[in-house]
């Protein structure tokens, strides 16, 4: 659909490092220039239950990794949770990724991307699994995507962040 071409098209920009700066969202105003860092991490170990059995938690980016996260433009929209390049572009509606993602609409919407990279090596706690099925939410989601959990996230790392048409 007309979502996932966007978002493809988001991704292959972003994946294949060409500069997009037509309808991008400047990513340094979104966020303060001071405090970069968020901390999720009193809240990292409850989070755990969202993950079926399996999951892995590491401490270092052994490689460097591409992540999506599709959003609300809340200003203090999470960044704790992402997907994958392969999830995203498997995906064809934003109501595919939510269930994929196990989402509940009353969590927020969904109308934008964001596109983040970290750096081989770089030293960060992370959950990296699938996601468990939400059955006692008010719009029960199977689950089974792909899904990274932070327990600190650099808004450094977000190098694109675009609308989703409506």
């Amino acid at each position: 659909g007309a979502v996932t071409k966007y978002a493809n098209d988001v991704i292959e920009i972003t994946y294949s490092k060409k500069l997009v700066t037509e309808n991008v969202d400047k990513v340094d105003d979104m966020y303060s220039k001071s405090e970069t860092i968020i901390d999720y991490s009193n809240k990292f170990d409850r989070e755990l239950v969202n993950f079926n059995d399996g999951y892995e938690i590491r401490t270092v980016a052994d490689e460097e990794l591409i992540l999506v996260q599709f959003s609300s433009d809340s200003p203090n929209a999470s960044l704790k949770y992402w997907t994958t390049i392969n999830e995203a572009n498997s995906i064809m509606t934003v109501e595919d990724y939510m269930d994929r993602l196990a989402l509940s609409k009353n969590w927020g919407n969904r109308n934008t991307v964001k596109v983040a990279r970290i750096p081989a090596g770089t030293e960060v706690k992370y959950a990296m699994g699938t996601a468990k099925e939400q059955l006692l939410i008010i719009d029960p989601r199977p689950g089974g995507g792909t899904q990274y959990l932070f327990n600190q996230f650099d808004t450094n790392w977000i190098t694109e962040v675009r609308k989703l048409p409506t």
